[in-house]
């Protein structure tokens, strides 16, 4: 018994030995996978670190790239917005000169105008200054026999306070207002289908603001004043060659844009227009003074011949 309990001694014993050799191996592995797990986890630091480092140079990168793009949008804004102050001066400029250059164009206009009318006064005066020739009693004689003496009453006191009141309300004197109801109105009035009112044009003309010239042979036919489909812009009748179009008028307050707004007017048209305003000038002229070394009855006269003049026109 005492062998066989050694026996089993023994055997314990070298299973013990056995079970301490797999436990140093198992220790011994053991530690190896501590290291590997170490050495893993300083690898995953240092990877963690690089991707912290290339994830900030990243932002650092967009931020800079954001930087330049907002001072380059600036430089284009602040570039765009100094263009667009030179377009605006230079666009102001532009409008200044075309309206200085409309105004000059209307100031030539009215020059030239105003020569031909002053030629025409010229005329009238030494028409008159034969008239102002006849005797004393020759002459009073010839207005006792043909003057009206109320419608010479009306035209004197128009005279008199023609000075004090404005062109606009030159039609509220009685005498003007006569005129025109019994010689202007139905002047102007270019049948029963007309292109423009009368009162318009009385307004245009009593204002001088209504410019009337003839049809140059040299215009080409796409340009304005060419344009004589729809006949006259008065009466409306068509070109013929009994009622020619060979004239045209404007009216210069809406022509803003310096633009030849010009519109086709038949001679019959013409006559009646060139009527009135020649009778208007006689008005101008009074009120500027310009007739004040003439007598009423010289006045008078031209008067009577403006008004027949009118009526032959229509």
């Amino acid at each position: 018994e005492k062998e066989e309990l050694e026996k089993k001694v023994q055997e314990l014993q070298n299973s013990l030995e056995e079970k301490e050799k797999i436990i140093d191996e198992l220790k011994t592995e053991l530690n190896n996978i501590k290291g590997n797990a170490e050495s893993l986890k300083k690898e995953k630091q240092t990877v963690q670190d690089e991707v912290e480092d290339l994830t900030k140079s990243l932002f650092e990168e967009a931020n800079k790239l954001v930087a330049d793009e907002a001072r380059k949008r600036h430089k284009v804004e602040k570039i765009n917005k100094i263009i667009t102050g030179k377009l605006k001066d230079s666009q102001y400029q532009l409008d200044t000169q075309n309206q200085q250059l409309s105004e000059l164009r209307k100031k030539m206009e009215e020059i030239n105008f105003e020569n031909i009318t002053n030629k025409k006064m010229m005329e009238d005066n030494r028409r008159m200054a034969v008239i102002s020739r006849i005797s004393d009693e020759e002459q009073l004689a010839y207005e006792a026999n043909n003057i009206d003496t109320f419608l010479l009453a009306e035209f004197k006191d128009f005279i008199s306070s023609a000075f004090n009141v404005r062109m606009s309300k030159l039609h509220s004197i009685p005498y003007m207002k006569n005129c025109l109801e019994d010689d202007i109105m139905p002047c102007l009035r270019f049948g029963s289908n007309p292109k423009i009112s009368w009162k318009r044009l009385t307004e245009e003309i009593a204002t001088n603001s209504l410019l009337l010239q003839e049809i140059s042979p040299n215009s080409k036919p796409s340009s304005p004043e060419m344009n004589l489909i729809n006949g006259c812009q008065a009466c409306g009748r068509p070109n013929t060659h009994s009622n020619p179009i060979r004239f045209q008028f404007r009216i210069e307050k809406y022509n803003k844009n310096g633009e030849n707004s010009w519109s086709p007017l038949c001679s019959v048209c013409r006559d009646r227009i060139v009527a009135c305003c020649e009778f208007y000038n006689f008005i101008r002229h009074i009120r500027q003074g310009l007739y004040t070394n003439r007598g009423i009855a010289e006045l008078y006269y031209e008067n009577i011949r403006l008004k027949r003049q009118m009526f032959y026109a229509r």
